[in-house]
Parts: structure tokens; C-alpha cells; sequence
């Protein structure tokens, strides 16, 4: 399980997440995580929004390769969360908390 970190401590400089995003970007060919959506990279999902969090669970395709804070990345639409967390497990099922306002 990967701990999310917020936006504050992104803009802080605390972690690498604008590097993180960029190599996505550049390995699935786009300029824009817009164009990596979860029907891209799911056989299927879902979204729960919950009192300031969204959920969302699903199973990824066979030979996506996202780590979890990547695939955060992909279900947020960038890292401007406040934090969560984000699992993905070996049988290819996740579960990516956001926490938003």
C-alpha cells in the first residue's frame, strides 16, 4: 500500500510526483493524464463518492503496468489530492483512496 502524499507537500518539494507524472505521461505516449482514463487501463471499475474522499476499485488489463501512486495519478487526473492511499494487489484488483474537500 502507498500512502498518498497531499498537494501541499508536492508543492513543498517532499516528493517527486511532478517526475512521476511526466515519465506516465511519456511511457503511455500522451501529453495529458486526460488520456489515460481508467476504461485505458481497467477491465473494470468503479467510483464511490464518499463525504470528502472518492474510492474507486477495480481490476487492471493484463500487462498494465502502473504503480500505485501512478495509478492515483491516472484516477485523481494529476496529484492535486490531500492525501489517501492506494493498493494494488497481485491479482491485478485496486483500491485507490482520495481524500479531497
Amino acid at each position: 500500500m502507498a500512502q498518498l502524499d497531499s498537494i501541499w507537500e508536492t508543492l513543498d518539494g517532499k516528493n517527486n510526483y511532478p517526475q512521476i507524472k511526466e515519465e506516465l505521461l511519456k511511457r503511455f505516449g500522451v501529453k495529458s493524464l486526460d488520456y489515460i482514463g481508467l476504461k485505458t487501463i481497467c477491465d473494470t471499475y468503479s467510483v464511490e463518492h464518499k463525504y470528502a474522499r472518492n474510492v474507486y476499485r477495480g481490476v487492471l488489463k493484463e500487462g498494465v503496468e502502473v504503480s500505485e501512486v501512478e495509478l492515483a495519478m491516472i484516477c485523481d487526473g494529476g496529484y492535486s489530492f490531500f492525501g489517501g492511499h492506494s493498493t494494488i494487489l497481485k491479482d491485478r484488483t485496486f483500491v485507490v483512496e482520495i481524500y479531497i474537500d
